[in-house]
């Protein structure tokens, strides 16, 4: 059986397997109640949130976050999936 794929496939099917290992990795190396801490200081820095900086605010953000994928197959809208810890 024989499989030829594009460059451009061959490049995204790359990506893909990348940010799944790298979201393995990342789950595997955090327990639940590091999960848990992290998310409680989020909230507690949020309600402070209209004293913080921008770059305090993305800081933040990226803490919680593992990673944002954003696919678009053709011309039509972009579908985002958002993984947090």
């Amino acid at each position: 059986m024989t499989f030829l794929l594009s460059i451009e496939e061959l490049n995204a099917l790359h990506e893909e397997l990348g940010v799944l290992e790298k979201r393995l990795k990342s789950q595997e190396s955090i327990t639940n109640e590091e999960r848990l801490y992290y998310i409680r200081h989020f909230w507690e820095q949020m309600r402070n949130s209209k004293t913080m900086s921008d770059l305090e605010l993305n800081q933040c953000y990226k803490k919680i976050l593992d990673s944002i994928i954003w696919k678009r197959e053709d011309n039509g809208p972009p579908s985002i999936e958002i993984n947090f810890l």
